[in-house]
């Protein structure tokens, strides 16, 4: 029975290892998605026009709401037509703050790429800037 106790001592004490460097670590991409895949996540709902499941992907207080993202939806499957693939670009992490893009592939207008700024907000990156330039 000892033998059980310290194999549970041993996988606690290193569960709270790892807890530890992930919390004053500040984790920004082991236990929480990246800002690449936050940006293909939010880029993969446009483009299959769910524009309300794109919205949780988007920090509150940016001002990017519902309406924007329909209008920059519209007007993307207006100019490309069918989209084939979505995939995530990473960019630069600086502390709070990061930077993605995500590529669509167009039957319309071949490769278009959305550009995304991104802030840790309660431990998750959320979209503060988006554009298509």
């Amino acid at each position: 029975m000892s033998d059980f106790f310290k194999v549970l001592g041993t996988t606690i004490l290193a569960l709270g290892v790892v807890a530890g460097v992930v919390i004053a670590g500040q984790d920004s991409t082991y236990f929480v998605p990246p800002p690449e895949a936050v940006a293909e996540s939010f880029t993969r709902e446009i483009a299959a026009r769910r524009y309300d499941r794109a919205i949780p992907f988007v920090d509150p207080a940016s001002g990017i709401t519902e309406i924007n993202v329909r209008l920059g939806g519209g007007e993307l499957h207006a100019r490309a037509g069918q989209i084939d693939n979505v995939e995530g670009v990473p960019g630069v992490i600086r502390g709070e703050e990061a930077t993605a893009s995500a590529v669509l592939i167009t039957e319309g207008a071949g490769r278009v790429q959305y550009f995304f700024r991104l802030a840790r907000r309660e431990y998750a990156w959320k979209i503060v800037e988006w554009s298509d330039r």
